[in-house]
């Protein structure tokens, strides 16, 4: 009986809801399911001219990872015009940027691959006889080797005083302009927007947390009204984005120097707008990038004015200083990896914690040389737009998911 490939798509749809009902995969995992079928679908109807199910094959199979590994762009679906794109067009799109833009790594491919096998084995369990045939076990990818050297020398470090040398830049002391952060403002003045570009670099030196961890917060996240605390973040999964293991969730109280350059004036402000993104100024509905990564396009020239242009020096640079910093004042392992997230016995899983577990951490915390000593404490002055709360003017309306996405980010 022919079986055109809709039912691949059937299939597909069918392994993503038992995952979701079964708590096995969260949303995102659920998207980059749903997005590498397409592609595998689209590739084969375009590329290979099947259009029934039984009549794949190894070698269909086969090239469609050979797209995947030496063709296609690097960065295929950030932009959800990919999804929209022919086979041919990306193809195209991956011959007009450097070999080194091309094709997807070893791990990617083989969580691809991972995807695509529980299709599979869903079809050949319901009849698929072709689908018996297909091994994707030989299509994966080596796993990339570990660096023989030791973990604390496999990463650059950033020195102290480089980290200083990016406070002093235009975002953090006087920029041109909200739609210039990084050029120099007028002589004499002392112009910043409160954002991510401003508090995200100052978080990660005094929290010791992941640049996503901060980017992809909500602002009911930032913990300020209980009267027996002080105030803290809570690092925990939510709408917007994952943490990376069960240790990542957590609690950071906040450091003084937060407080007096005026963060929890910030949270307010936000927050009476309506916002529930604690940084909206990294959202727009036409990427489905991690806001991380838009935060890291804003900071990179930072970096570079500030004299930072070592590979591997960057907001993850920030927080291994964090490290480096308390290890210097001998914190135990255990305590930094309890500010950090990394992995050991602890864990916790409630969004209110206890006072004195905070003020242990921010004893800890307390430890760490304050280089920020120089920034002025100024009133809130957010971007215009965030103010009038529009869509963010790098989003490009063409891209733009439906309204209820942007919903997540302001109402």
């Amino acid at each position: 009986m022919s079986q055109t490939l809709s039912d691949f798509t059937q299939f597909a749809e069918s392994v993503i809801a038992q995952n979701s009902n079964d708590s096995h995969w969260d949303e995102k995992t659920q998207r980059q399911a749903k997005s590498i079928s397409n592609l595998f679908v689209k590739f084969i109807v375009q590329d290979q001219r099947i259009l029934d199910v039984n009549l794949l094959l190894q070698k269909h199979v086969g090239a469609f990872v050979d797209f995947l590994r030496h063709d296609i762009y690097v960065h295929y679906g950030k932009s959800v015009r990919d999804e929209r794109a022919t086979i041919q067009e990306l193809r195209d799109k991956g011959k007009s940027v450097a070999e080194e833009k091309r094709g997807i790594g070893a791990d990617t491919l083989n969580r691809h691959l991972t995807f695509l096998d529980q299709i599979f084995g869903h079809g050949s369990a319901r009849g698929i006889k072709s689908f018996d045939s297909i091994n994707l076990k030989k299509l994966r990818g080596k796993a990339q080797k570990k660096d023989a050297k030791r973990a604390r020398n496999a990463r650059a470090k950033l020195p102290i005083e480089s980290a200083r040398a990016i406070f002093r830049t235009p975002p953090f002391t006087n920029c041109a302009g909200w739609d210039d952060l990084d050029a120099p403002g007028e002589a004499g003045a002392s112009q910043i927007f409160h954002c991510a570009l401003y508090f995200v670099p100052i978080l990660i030196y005094y929290l010791g947390a992941r640049r996503e961890e901060l980017c992809g917060a909500m602002v009911d996240d930032v913990i300020l009204d209980r009267e027996e605390c002080r105030p803290y973040i809570y690092i925990a999964a939510n709408d917007q984005r994952r943490i990376k293991n069960v240790q990542s969730e957590r609690h950071l109280p906040l450091h003084p120097e937060l407080v007096r350059l005026g963060f929890l004036d910030y949270v307010r402000t936000i927050k009476a707008l309506g916002y529930k993104l604690l940084f909206p100024d990294l959202f727009s509905p036409s990427s489905r990038s991690p806001l991380g990564n838009r935060f890291y396009k804003q900071f990179r020239p930072i970096l570079t004015s500030a004299g930072i242009t070592e590979e591997g020096l960057g907001a993850h640079a920030v927080r291994h200083l964090f490290n480096a910093q308390l290890k210097k004042k001998m914190l135990t392992e255990e305590d930094r990896a309890d500010l950090m997230g990394h992995g050991g016995n602890s864990e916790t899983s409630e969004r209110y914690c206890e006072a004195h577990e905070l003020d242990t951490l921010f004893e800890f915390i307390m430890k760490l040389p304050v280089i920020t000593d120089h920034l002025e404490h100024q009133a809130i002055n957010l971007m215009p737009w965030i103010v009038r709360k529009e869509v963010a003017p790098f989003s490009q309306p063409s891209r733009s998911k439906p309204p209820h996405h942007l919903a997540r980010a302001t109402q």
